[in-house]
């Protein structure tokens, strides 16, 4: 009779044990279906958000060809009037501002465009430094703005990135020169990435191998007030007291 009641209470034990295993392993594939519809409904947001931004850039640079193209009507039409007007001071003031105007905003529509060109071949840094250098973004009408602000964000991070890694190949070469013009050119699209203080460093040791103490010094202290945690900082100073000998 106990082992009856024993063999009973062992197949119980195991239909417990059987009805809870099943029930977890079925909260788990709950769980996993739910958190995979979660993630393709995440990356199908993100797919179509990409879709929006590549089709609001498409368009950017249609209506930017557009815009280009009215620009230098006007600019031929200001030339024209410039040359009909006889002796009237305040109209070739009037038509100088006018043709400045829009010769300024042609010039950025069109190192926009280039820079656009420099993105979809893959030439970040180019890209970038057409942007920071020559798009004036006060003259851009809103879509060519959207374009702008495209390019820019997909593109001021990687090229100062392979600039710094340029620059550093550079310096190793003892290239200081090269070095110092791609560790500048980083600083100037980012300078708040983890590779920022490396740039000015690498910068001030650059110019000291040129011999360029006062120049050492300026990236010395730009190092010590705009990155004071900088793992660099010992090797700074060490750097400033080889500048006093």
């Amino acid at each position: 009779m106990s082992e009856i009641k024993n063999g009973k209470k062992t197949v119980w034990l195991y239909a417990v044990i059987l009805f809870t295993s099943a029930f977890i392993v079925l909260l788990l594939t709950a769980y996993s279906q739910i958190k995979f519809t979660k993630n393709i409904d995440e990356y199908e947001s993100r797919l179509s958000d990409q879709e929006k931004a590549k089709y609001s850039v498409q368009q950017s640079y249609s209506l930017l060809k557009k815009e280009n193209e009215k620009l230098k009507k006007q600019i031929d039409s200001l030339n024209d009037k410039i040359k009909s007007i006889n002796n009237k001071p305040s109209l070739y003031s009037e038509y100088y501002a006018l043709q400045y105007k829009h010769t300024k905003a042609l010039k950025s529509y069109e190192s926009l465009m280039k820079a656009d060109q420099a993105y979809n071949s893959g030439d970040y840094i180019n890209c970038a430094q057409l942007l920071l250098k020559q798009c004036e973004v006060s003259v851009l009408e809103v879509e060519a703005k959207n374009l702008y602000n495209y390019l820019k964000n997909k593109t001021y991070l990687k090229a100062a990135r392979e600039l710094y890694g340029r620059g550093f190949s550079y310096y190793k070469k003892g290239k200081f020169h090269e070095a110092v013009t791609d560790f500048n050119s980083s600083l100037e699209l980012v300078d708040k990435e983890y590779f920022s203080d490396d740039c000015v460093f690498f910068a001030a040791y650059s110019e000291f191998n040129m011999g360029n103490k006062t120049r050492t010094q300026h990236y010395i202290d730009l190092l010590i007030k705009k990155y004071p945690d900088s793992s660099y900082m010992n090797d700074a100073k060490n750097l400033q007291k080889l500048l006093a000998k």
